[in-house]
């Protein structure tokens, strides 16, 4: 199985046309059909765009699949990832508050 054919398999695994995907990753869906036909291959933009939306991207490239347990972990490291990014902004929104009113004191 190439490439072409595993994105093509991961596609109609989410139940998405292939102008579906062309919409949503801002392509036409001739590059979509020239992907899935294996002319061309798509870049990475491409496939963290697709990988966003559920697509394998180790098995799309390698042919390996990763476990539904690895994609769920993963879904949850970027959450928890983004998560800890809004609160580092917080607190450090809070720490800039807090000096405010220190200098405001002194």
């Amino acid at each position: 199985m190439t490439i072409a054919n595993r994105l093509r398999a991961e596609r109609e695994r989410l139940g998405l046309t292939q102008r579906e995907i062309a919409i949503k990753t801002n392509i036409t869906e001739k590059s979509q059909a020239s992907y899935e036909s294996g002319k061309t291959t798509p870049n990475g933009d491409y496939l963290a765009i697709v990988a966003e939306m559920g697509m394998d991207i180790q098995y799309i490239v390698t042919g390996r699949k990763i476990t539904e347990m690895n994609r769920l972990q993963e879904f949850e490291d970027r959450k928890m990832a983004e998560a800890l990014g809004f609160l580092r902004s917080e607190i450090d929104h809070l720490i800039e508050q807090l000096k405010k009113k220190d200098n405001a004191y002194q």
